[in-house]
């Protein structure tokens, strides 16, 4: 049962990446082109292979999603402004072969991506005991002070320069 409440978050997030990923294919190459089936074919693998190689991240293959959507957009810009004479077939392996060769070096160095993914698994957070200490630290609190309704006028204000 709880291999079952596990795995239907993580198929949720595959799910949803996709669906992200179809509406960028759908905006940057159209409906059916070899580009938008390069796009998701190729981001549908690699999401797969990402989440099999690590299945300990639970953001990792979303942040990869995201990145894939994100390179989709600024390849395909290129693809109409510079490259508009090339036959689209060759375009979508140019699409593929950058994903793939990533995802090839995460398997070939899988251990220390791994110990990389599983460190940063531990948190990101910046509690109380974790927060850095920093010129903008006086912005922090003037606004925790304007959250107790208290006054962060002189905080503002020491820190603009003015006053």
């Amino acid at each position: 049962m709880g291999d079952t409440r596990r795995f239907l978050p993580q198929l949720t997030r595959g799910a949803l990446s996709l669906a992200f990923l179809f509406l960028v294919a759908v905006a940057t190459a159209g409906i059916f082109s070899p580009l938008f089936i390069a796009i998701l074919l190729s981001a549908g693998l690699a999401i797969a292979a990402i989440q099999a190689l690590f299945p300990v991240s639970r953001l990792f293959s979303i942040a990869f999603a995201n990145l894939i959507a994100v390179y989709a957009a600024i390849f395909s810009l290129f693809a109409e402004e510079v490259f508009d004479g090339v036959d689209p077939a060759l375009l979508s392996i140019g699409f593929c072969l950058p994903i793939f060769a990533f995802v090839a070096g995460c398997w070939l160095r899988r251990d220390q991506v791994r110990a990389v993914v599983a460190h940063a698994g531990g948190g990101f957070g910046f509690g109380p005991a974790r927060r850095p200490r920093s010129p903008s630290r006086n912005l922090e609190v003037g606004y925790d002070a304007d959250l107790r309704g208290g006054s962060s006028w002189a905080c503002r204000h020491r820190v603009s320069g003015q006053g």
